[in-house]
């Protein structure tokens, strides 16, 4: 199903006095100033392809993002290049891509459309998810008019010109998930990009732009309620709340915890965070298909080291059960060690190996993926929630939405879990 939305932040904000913007469109003078980022580095294989005025198509090599030329939108050939970069904007989701040539101006409007995941929205929704692009002054404007088709799993744009992209979440929960020990707490919010509330209006044949200032809490106004699915407690407080975990490890793990949020114009809306409580060291990890497939937890020779002078972590663990015949194990490496969200990247020391024997058959699901077009970090990466000095406890969970296993890592699944292991 498609829906064209504009996206604003109360009507007597969105209407307020304007300003040209880049695409030569009104773009919303907010009260907030927008966030000025660095921008991206490159984060993949860059794609090229000439363009002319007949008009044509040009994807990244991931796929995850395509432009569309229409005839007579070009006056000359142009050399389209599609690099992935770090994502750098508010509430960024995934990889960001820089679209060149820059200082080229369209006669016709130019079709961007991003594919998302289920793991894209999974502490927000489709309807909130927005497009921006960054203006030479650093700063992340969002499109107003974006149309989301969650048939197919897309959001695109209309835009005159070519600059650095990325897909935004205008509301989300933080923590996603994550994993505590027995007997702590964890602070969750809700967060907006922007002054307030993030609607999605309805609209036709307007194309704004906003800028998007640094992330913030959602309104209390908007929370209508907390609830808990599981033991331990939860101390709500407007619009974030608190959850205690239980000094034992509780039978139904992960406990999952419930924004229940009442929004204008979109009715009753739920974020969820599930809350893993481990009370000793294991590696919980779920493959949804494949050889193997299904959660499992390991706890045989867990190893977290840390390597300063590379800021490298190497977390390691095996099935406790495992014999010559049926075993597993799984290796996570990243850096930094700090409480960080790092996305994989095979070329800069964030990846995922899962290593599963069955019946004497070795299958290894990777954090990359592939096609024609090469190999691909997959969507997802890895989230540390606390990284404990030599004699404590690293603790995080991982999420690659396309792990490579078969067919030269062309067959993918999704691999997913928590970790809980004590520094070395």
């Amino acid at each position: 199903m498609k829906k064209t939305f504009l996206f604003g932040f109360l009507a007597a904000v969105c209407f307020s006095a304007c300003k040209k913007g880049q695409d030569g469109i009104d773009s919303n003078n907010s009260k907030e100033e927008g966030l000025v980022t660095v921008v991206g580095l490159p984060a993949g294989t860059p794609v090229s392809k000439f363009i002319g005025s007949s008009g044509g198509s040009i994807s990244s090599i991931d796929g995850r993002l395509t432009i569309e030329v229409p005839a007579g939108a070009f006056t000359t050939d142009q050399q389209i290049t599609v690099q992935p970069i770090s994502n750098n904007g508010p509430h960024g989701v995934n990889n960001a891509y820089r679209i060149t040539p820059h200082n080229v101006q369209f006669t016709k409007p130019v079709k961007i459309t991003f594919s998302y995941s289920e793991n894209d929205v999974s502490n927000s929704a489709p309807g909130f998810l927005g497009i921006s692009y960054q203006d030479e002054q650093g700063i992340w404007q969002a499109k107003r008019a974006t149309t989301v088709d969650t048939t197919t799993k897309t959001i695109s744009t209309l835009t005159r010109h070519f600059s650095d992209w990325n897909v935004f979440r205008g509301l989300e929960m933080t923590p996603e998930d994550t994993v505590i020990e027995t007997g702590k707490f964890v602070k969750l919010n809700v967060y907006v990009a922007g002054e307030d509330l993030f609607v999605p209006i309805p609209l036709e044949g307007e194309d704004l732009v906003m800028p998007l200032p640094a992330p913030k809490e959602i309104p209390e106004k908007y929370v209508k309620t907390w609830i808990k699915s599981g033991d331990g407690t939860l101390s709500p407080h407007g619009n974030s709340a608190i959850y205690s975990a239980p000094n034992m490890e509780p039978t139904r793990n992960p406990v999952s915890v419930s924004a229940e949020l009442n929004i204008p114009g979109k009715g009753k809306l739920y974020l969820v965070s599930n809350i893993t409580i481990v009370s000793n060291e294991a590696v919980i990890v779920k493959a949804a298909a494949g050889p193997g497939s299904g959660s499992y937890v390991l706890t045989k020779a867990p190893q977290a080291i840390y390597d300063a002078a590379k800021n490298v972590t190497h977390i390691s663990v095996h099935d406790a059960e495992g014999d010559a015949q049926n075993s597993k194990r799984i290796e996570l490496i990243f850096k930094g060690n700090v409480a960080d969200t790092l996305g994989w990247n095979y070329n800069n020391d964030v990846e995922l190996t899962y290593t599963v024997k069955v019946n004497g058959v070795n299958t290894v699901y990777k954090s990359v993926w592939s096609n024609i077009n090469g190999w691909h970090d997959s969507p997802g990466g890895v989230y540390l929630a606390a990284f404990g000095n030599k004699g404590e406890y690293i603790i995080g969970t991982f999420s690659a939405g396309k792990a490579g296993y078969q067919n030269g890592l062309e067959t993918f699944t999704s691999v997913s879990g928590m970790f809980k292991i004590k520094r070395l």
